[in-house]
């Protein structure tokens, strides 16, 4: 089996050749190798011209006589960077060095496919084992982009709904996003359910989601590099478990001999999600990590994703189930495969379980779907929920607060769903309620992802996603978190508070209620403002701030303080009305 096995001597397996790949895949996840004296080359371990045996922490050192072969190229093992393989980024350029045009056998056949076929499941094997992965991608900044599934659910109107999500609709979307929001640091093209064919019916020759061939008739690797040459990435969605076609089929598990779907299923058969459309793994068979590793594979490796949605993930989402193994293991297998892949998950994760997700994903959805599955897009109910629904994952946000914890691997973001804001009627809130889930969405520094028809951007949507204070505090938000200032709150609404490194605050102040009031907060020491969505200044310096805010309305405002605050700058100024276009 290529999975390591620690009752397996080392020395036993190195007193064997390891030319024949099964012996090889066995040697290396056993952790040893052999090693030869090459003419004019390197020493062997254990002796001048004998040969000997390596042995190591599992496949964290591989000679190079194992990996080049007669059939690479001539440089092989000449080239001191490949001189030893530590890590699959060391793999990488001998992966690329192969050729089609070696030497022919006897019978005429080339040997290199075979010979890159050997070095892909070593690479597999490398990445799945490398000691020290760290679970999931390193969080950069908060994923910006659009999503798919918002038009998706839109009902009684042509041209939208589930029959919607087509190749040309995305590469229609994915051009005018490079045309308008992408110099604005939108670069996420995220395609979510549907892309795929029904799980529980079709699955690829390795068990693994397929694309839905009469949406996506070229597959979805051709739209990854589409995206990716106009500088975008690419956000795919699956949902936990091992698929019901899968498990009928018994699918032999890519780079797992003698593995099959079927011996990787849990017994009895379980759904493992609320769509039923996937079986529950049996973590005691050694078939189960297998396949997850090859799904890991396939989503960063043959489909080139940037971003994984992880949908219907329980504890949450309605369901019963715990899907947290799963999670954990699909995680650690994509970081393993020294592609950054951002993972996501959803939806409304039940907060008591944080401490099984958190580790392993870069952010989770507080709170079920912001769509209404209506006419619209979405509904202020939906919006106001998430006011509730974020507060229990802010313990576990990016430096939540202005503490001094940073976004590492024990912090993520909380997901607040798609920001539907941009195509005027179609959106389905006011203006009022615009502004306010934006300022929302910027203050938690989670993901910008906006489910908008970017084909029909309306003149004040385009300016609303794009406004500098709305994006600065976005910004500004990715390295510290806002959360609720209770004590300092006056008035009938909700105060947020975001602490910046230079001393001042960006305030949100929001009037969750049906009609108009009043909403301020009180400070310890007199500070100058300013509105950050008109960029206009709220008075002379004062030790509070008190607004009448119309229903469903807000204000987004730095406070910079006047004493010791001269190091404080303006996360926004307007632009003189002389240089705007």
């Amino acid at each position: 089996r290529v999975l390591p096995n620690p009752q397996r001597s080392c020395q036993a397996l190195c007193r064997v050749p390891l030319h024949h790949p099964r012996r090889l895949r066995r040697a290396l996840a056993a952790g040893c190798a052999r090693t030869r004296r090459r003419r004019g080359g390197m020493r062997s371990s254990s002796g001048r011209g004998k040969g000997g045996c390596r042995c190591f922490q599992p496949v964290a050192v591989v000679p190079v006589r194992v990996l080049c072969g007669r059939h690479a190229r001539p440089d092989c093992g000449r080239r001191r960077d490949l001189a030893r393989v530590r890590s699959p980024s060391d793999l990488a350029p001998l992966l690329r060095s192969t050729r089609p045009d070696v030497p022919r056998n006897r019978a005429g056949r080339s040997h290199g496919g075979a010979r890159r076929r050997d070095l892909s499941r070593l690479l597999l094997l490398l990445t799945a084992h490398t000691p020290g992965a760290a679970g999931k991608a390193v969080d950069t900044g908060a994923v910006r982009g659009w999503s798919s599934w918002s038009l998706c659910t839109v009902k009684g109107r042509p041209g939208y709904g589930p029959e919607w999500l087509t190749a040309s609709n995305v590469d229609a979307q994915s051009a005018a996003l490079a045309r308008t929001l992408q110099p604005h640091g939108f670069d996420h093209v995220d395609v979510d359910s549907l892309w795929a064919a029904d799980a529980a019916h079709h699955v690829d020759l390795h068990g693994r989601w397929t694309h839905n061939a009469t949406r996506f008739p070229e597959g979805m690797r051709r739209l990854a590099d589409t995206l990716h040459s106009r500088g975008q990435k690419l956000g795919l969605y699956l949902n936990p478990g091992l698929p019901k076609a899968a498990v009928r089929a018994a699918s032999p598990v890519l780079f797992a001999p003698g593995c099959t779907a079927a011996a990787a299923a849990a017994r009895p058969l379980r759904p493992a999600n609320r769509f039923g459309n996937a079986f529950a793994l049996n973590w005691s068979s050694p078939c189960a990590a297998a396949y997850v590793r090859s799904v890991a594979h396939q989503f960063s490796a043959e489909l080139r994703a940037d971003l994984l949605k992880l949908d219907a993930v329980s504890p949450g989402s309605e369901w019963h189930g715990d899907n947290a193994r799963f999670v954990a293991a699909l995680s650690r297998a994509l970081e393993a495969t020294g592609r950054t892949v951002w993972v996501s998950l959803s939806w409304s994760i039940d907060p008591a379980s944080a401490a099984a997700f958190v580790p392993f994903a870069n952010s989770w959805r507080t709170s079920d779907d912001v769509e209404c599955y209506c006419d619209v897009l979405a509904r202020w109910p939906a919006v106001r929920r998430r006011f509730a629904q974020a507060r229990p994952w802010l313990r576990y946000s990016c430096e939540a607060g202005g503490s001094d914890r940073a976004c590492d691997a024990s912090r993520g973001r909380p997901d607040l769903d798609s920001l539907d804001v941009g195509n005027g009627a179609l959106d389905g809130v006011s203006d009022e309620e615009r502004k306010s889930a934006a300022s929302l969405w910027a203050l938690l520094g989670g993901p910008l992802v906006t489910g908008s028809d970017l084909t029909r951007l309306t003149p004040s949507g385009l300016a609303l996603l794009t406004h500098g204070g709305f994006l600065a505090v976005h910004r500004a938000a990715g390295d510290r978190t806002a959360v609720p200032d209770e004590q300092s709150c006056a008035g009938g609404g909700e105060c947020w508070r975001l602490r910046l490194p230079d001393g001042s605050d960006v305030w949100g102040l929001f009037n969750l209620r049906d009609e108009t009031a009043r909403v301020g907060f009180a400070a310890a020491a007199p500070f100058t403002a300013r509105d950050l969505w008109s960029g206009a200044g709220l008075g002379p310096p004062a030790a509070g701030f008190n607004a009448s805010l119309p229903a469903h309305g807000c204000i987004l405002l730095q406070a910079r303080p006047v004493a010791g605050g001269g190091a404080a700058s303006w996360l926004y100024t307007p632009a003189p009305e002389s240089t705007r276009q």
